[in-house]
């Protein structure tokens, strides 16, 4: 009996020694520094977000950029509060410097000039920085061939009837910084016999389509759809803006090079090269590092589903920290991108 008893006592200690090994396995595969159960487990406890966005327009690409910002957002800080309004380029600007809205879209086309007080802006705001890089617009020359103009040397010297994006807008200062670059304005066109139009992209398709105006100056996202519906009832071409002008660009504002691959619009053959104007998400300097910190993280973490939205489908970590020269990244942007090995 007594040697029954010493053999169960036995197997009940070994049981016990197995059962405390086991859980010291589980608790070394489970909590092992770097692991997804230990991230989890120090991941701190997320707090609300507030953030209004000014956006552009109502509708369309803006406004779904807008949402899939605010729903990373909510995704990393539950409960959080986000809301889009329309707005407009050399609005935003405004609205984020004087704290009317959290964050807006904007450029570094028009945060430049925002910051030194140059037009369209009538004095210095110096309240703006940027979260992040999301998306880019490609400098385009658009003919209608029937209009005569087939070169950049037609463009140059003959008579001219253009139309351009909204009056200084991202996508209308974007074009007017290349006219620059090719030695022309808007008073030259004029005084040549041209005209110059502003407008929105319905209106401007219109034109073209009536025969109001003989070519389409803008930076428009690639590949923009209205453009190659356009196509379909008027006989479009693209017009190469040329190798030294773009570089002259590049070099005066700081756009980099883009290449907009043959048939990208089925009305050019080959590859067209031309340069971008980027849009951006700017965040007034007295945000919190903090705040600043977690809408880059939460865009960063969700990264994919940013891409969802066609125009976002080319970001990239890396890209998101080319907010554009002369414009400074919000100390909390910067802290995660430097955190990330994205920044020095």
């Amino acid at each position: 009996m007594k040697k029954i008893s010493l053999i169960l006592i036995g197997i009940l200690c070994l049981g016990l020694l197995l059962t405390g090994c086991g859980n010291q396995d589980n608790k070394a595969a489970g909590d092992k520094p770097g692991s997804p159960a230990s991230e989890a487990k120090s991941e701190p406890k997320t707090e609300p977000i507030k953030i209004t966005m000014a956006g552009y327009s109502a509708g369309g690409v803006a406004s779904a950029i807008g949402e899939a910002i605010g729903e990373a957002v909510r995704k990393d800080h539950p409960g959080s509060i986000y809301n889009y309004e329309p707005g407009k380029g050399g609005g935003n600007e405004i609205k984020v410097n004087k704290g009317d809205t959290e964050i807006g879209l904007s450029s570094s086309v028009l945060v430049r000039p925002a910051l030194e007080g140059k037009d369209p802006y009538t004095e210095p705001l110096k309240n703006i920085t940027a979260l992040a890089y999301i998306f880019s617009n490609e400098m385009l020359l658009i003919s209608d061939k029937r209009s005569g103009i087939n070169t950049l040397e037609d463009f140059k010297t003959k008579p001219v009837r253009i139309a351009n994006n909204t009056k200084n807008s991202m996508m209308e200062l974007g074009a007017r910084a290349y006219l620059e670059s090719i030695g022309s304005s808007y008073e030259e066109i004029e005084k040549r016999g041209g005209k110059v139009y502003f407008g929105n992209a319905s209106q401007r398709a219109e034109m073209i389509r009536n025969r109001q105006i003989d070519m389409i100056v803008e930076a428009s996202p690639t590949p923009t759809s209205r453009w190659i519906e356009l196509a379909t009832t008027v006989d479009l071409q693209l017009i190469p803006l040329g190798k030294a002008e773009v570089e002259k660009v590049k070099k005066d504002v700081g756009f980099p090079s883009y290449l907009i691959p043959a048939k990208t619009y089925p009305f050019y053959e080959k590859d067209y090269d031309t340069y971008s104007v980027d849009n951006i998400i700017i965040a007034s300097k007295d945000m919190s590092e903090e705040t600043a910190y977690n809408i880059v993280k939460a865009m960063y973490n969700h990264l994919e589903d940013l891409q969802e939205i066609g125009y976002m489908k080319p970001l990239t970590p890396e890209k998101m920290t080319q907010v554009g020269k002369g414009v400074p990244l919000h100390p909390g942007a910067a802290k995660f991108f430097k955190e990330k090995g994205l920044l020095k």
